[in-house]
């Protein structure tokens, strides 16, 4: 994806504030220990000594000077800390822009469905997945079409049938809009059979849609692949969608 090497860049950054975070108030210790250590090592002689003669005069002026220094040493890990925390915050708002439009370039804002976009990092998943487990992975690439309806669907049209779609197949299936009207199915651990399976309660709740709205028809043209374990993802793909153009293009030479 096209903003990952930045968001490895960004985080690789927050991760280097980490430790620069613990570097600083290491240093802030390492300070304070020093200068207690340097007030007992000028105490202690002064009690330990047989005659116990204490200049109490340089006394206030040790402690104001111990003090100034710790005064100074905390506007200092403040000031550092402050100006990590805004780098930090710059960071993480850029991350987080990052994340959204790259989120908004894979989601289609009309359905809900991931895009095109998507397809490699589903078909690298999936492929992965299918090899682990020794299952079949299947393909359902679908071409809508709608009758008494302008050449572009309606926003609306396009919805109903994207929610057929995703109350039809399961919850652990992935749906793509490839397209104006071409949508993929993933499904995981599936056969071309029972992928048969789910088009046939598909093609049903088509029905059913078509005989509850007659002013509009929805027609579906579809192609179903497979692939083993071990096969090629992208190829099954290829097969499967030009195989549904092939149908589509078929039945819209017969229509007219």
């Amino acid at each position: 994806m096209r903003n990952a090497p930045r968001r490895e860049e960004v985080n690789t950054q927050l991760r280097r504030l980490s430790g620069r975070d613990l570097q600083l108030w290491s240093i802030g210790f390492l300070v304070m220990v020093v200068l207690a250590l340097a007030v007992v090592s000028s105490i202690l002689p002064g009690i330990s000594s047989s005659s116990h003669r204490w200049e109490i005069r340089y006394v206030p002026q040790i402690a104001l000077g111990l003090i100034a220094l710790v005064l100074l040493l905390n506007f200092y890990l403040i000031g550092k800390n402050r100006e990590l925390n805004s780098v930090r915050r710059q960071l993480i708002h850029e991350l987080a822009v990052n994340e959204t439009l790259e989120r908004y370039s894979l989601i289609d804002p009309e359905t809900d469905l991931f895009t095109r976009s998507y397809l490699p990092h589903l078909l690298s998943a999936e492929s992965k997945r299918s090899n682990r487990s020794g299952s079949f992975l299947a393909f359902v690439v679908l071409d809508v079409l709608w009758t008494h309806s302008s050449r572009t669907p309606s926003p609306e049209l396009v919805r109903t049938t994207a929610d057929l779609f995703k109350t039809t197949f399961r919850g652990t299936d992935t749906i793509l809009r490839l397209d104006t009207c071409r949508f993929l199915v993933s499904m995981s651990e599936t056969t071309k059979e029972q992928a048969q399976i789910a088009l046939n309660r598909l093609q049903q709740k088509v029905d059913d849609w078509n005989l509850e709205t007659p002013e509009t028809e929805m027609l579906l043209h579809y192609a179903v692949g497979s692939c083993a374990p071990g096969e090629d993802a992208w190829a099954t793909l290829r097969r499967t969608e030009s195989e549904s153009q092939q149908l589509l293009n078929a039945d819209l030479a017969t229509a007219n």
